[in-house]
């Protein structure tokens, strides 16, 4: 005997509580505001996930995978890229330039100074012991360092980066955190893309 069929879409449920704990925050939201946002039952939600911290994790996860993940195969991963101005030659410099910049500016109103999920996520729970939260927290980010791994390690192979990696990605780490969360309440980007460049030159010495 097979069990009832859902009657919702799992990714637009996900993606409806992503919107809410990314807008608010963990704490900001409740299993019944995300109910109210995707159309169905707190009892929904309960029998799918059991709980906040699971509808957390699991929002975390699908935000990792459409947004994140996405962002690091098309920019820090691939062979190939169409996204960089005409006239900018590809090096691996400018893909690291591009990540940054591409993470506050250009972006679409509905997500715009809103920062990045993992980075509000990290700071919320900093001194919190919800284990499963920081491991999704951490996959995250493990996947974002990978990438711009990736593209150091090739810097330093065709000697565009003489930084040392580890230092470069923890510079790269607190600039990241830093303009996003200024991002948040700043409408110009031009200021930002200015920060952006000041530091790729400066950390690169271009």
């Amino acid at each position: 005997m097979t069990g009832r069929p859902k009657q919702f879409n799992q990714d637009v449920l996900l993606a409806k509580a992503v919107e809410c704990f990314w807008r608010e925050g963990y704490q900001g939201v409740s299993i019944r505001d995300v109910a109210t946002a995707a159309g169905v039952t707190t009892g929904t939600l309960y029998n799918e996930y059991g709980g906040k911290d699971a509808l957390y994790v699991a929002a975390l996860a699908h935000y990792i995978k459409t947004v994140i993940q996405p962002r690091i195969d098309n920019i820090l991963m691939a062979d190939e890229v169409s996204f960089l101005p005409n006239g900018v030659e590809d090096s691996a410099v400018e893909r690291i330039r591009y990540f940054i910049s591409s993470s506050v500016i250009g972006l679409p109103k509905s997500v715009a100074h809103q920062a990045c999920l993992l980075v509000n996520s990290q700071l919320e729970f900093a001194d919190d012991a919800k284990s499963e939260i920081k491991r999704a927290i951490k996959q995250g980010l493990n996947g974002i360092e990978q990438g711009l791994r990736h593209q150091l390690k090739l810097g330093h192979q065709s000697g565009d980066i003489q930084l040392d990696e580890d230092a470069a990605l923890l510079q790269i780490d607190i600039f990241m955190t830093g303009l996003l969360l200024t991002a948040k309440s700043r409408k110009q980007t031009a200021p930002l893309q200015l920060a952006i460049d000041q530091f790729i030159n400066h950390t690169f010495q271009q």
